[in-house]
């Protein structure tokens, strides 16, 4: 079996430098992966393939650091139990919705 069962991809546009400092002193000493994160001018890509992401830890460190005029979007991918959580930010606010993997790979069968 392969140890990428969890997958995360997604961005926050609206996160300055000092809010990213913040970010990874929070998440410092617990079992994140730092390298999984790049900041670039205000934005904060997280691109994770590996045995677990602690997503819920991840989210209360971030929000609270981010200005009401932050929005982003990331994708939860657990592959042993093959389900996908959107996570969308607007400001501090997280909203979580299921998606069917089945149906998002779909599209690319019939291609």
């Amino acid at each position: 079996m392969s140890h990428e069962e969890i997958r995360v991809y997604g961005y926050v546009k609206g996160l300055p430098s000092e809010g990213y400092i913040a970010l990874l002193n929070g998440l410092e000493g617990s079992l994140f992966q730092m390298d999984c994160l790049e900041h670039e001018g205000d934005t904060l890509n997280v691109e994770y393939e590996g045995p677990f992401f602690l997503i819920d830890d991840f989210l209360e460190t971030l929000l609270p650091l981010l200005p009401d005029t932050a929005e982003g979007r990331m994708d939860y991918i657990d592959h042993h139990a093959w389900e996908m959580v959107r996570y969308t930010i607007e400001g501090r606010e997280v909203r979580s919705k299921n998606i069917n993997l089945n149906s998002v790979l779909e599209k690319y069968h019939q291609e």
